[in-house]
C-alpha cells in the first residue's frame, strides 16, 4: 500500500507538488513525472496517523550527471525528528526497507 498518495507536502515552494506523491516510479520525462524547488529545500509530508512503513524511496533525477545531499528525518511528532539517513554527495536513487 503506498500510504503518500492524496497527502499534503507542507512546504509551499515545490513546483509539481504532484510528481512527489501520486505513486508512479518510472513515469518521468524533462516535461512531467517529477517535483522541484530551489535549494535548499525541505519536504515535510504528514502522513496523518502513526504508520508502519515498509519502504521509502528517493527518486532522483538521472538524466544528468548532478550530485545530491539530503537527510531523511522521521517523527511522531512533528517538533521532534530522528535522522535515519545522511547522505552527501548521492549519484543514485535510494531505498530504504
Amino acid at each position: 500500500m503506498n500510504v503518500v498518495p492524496g497527502k499534503q507536502i507542507l512546504e509551499n515552494y515545490w513546483n509539481r507538488l504532484q510528481g512527489a506523491i501520486d505513486g508512479k516510479i518510472d513515469v518521468y520525462t524533462y516535461n512531467e513525472g517529477f517535483t522541484y524547488a530551489s535549494c535548499p529545500a525541505m519536504m515535510t509530508i504528514d502522513l496523518g496517523k502513526l504508520c508502519s512503513l515498509s519502504l521509502i524511496r528517493f527518486l532522483l533525477w538521472d538524466k544528468d550527471n548532478r550530485v545530491y545531499q539530503y537527510r531523511l528525518l522521521i517523527s511522531t511528532v512533528t517538533k521532534t525528528t530522528t535522522g535515519i539517513v545522511n547522505l552527501v554527495n548521492a549519484l543514485a536513487d535510494l531505498q530504504i526497507r
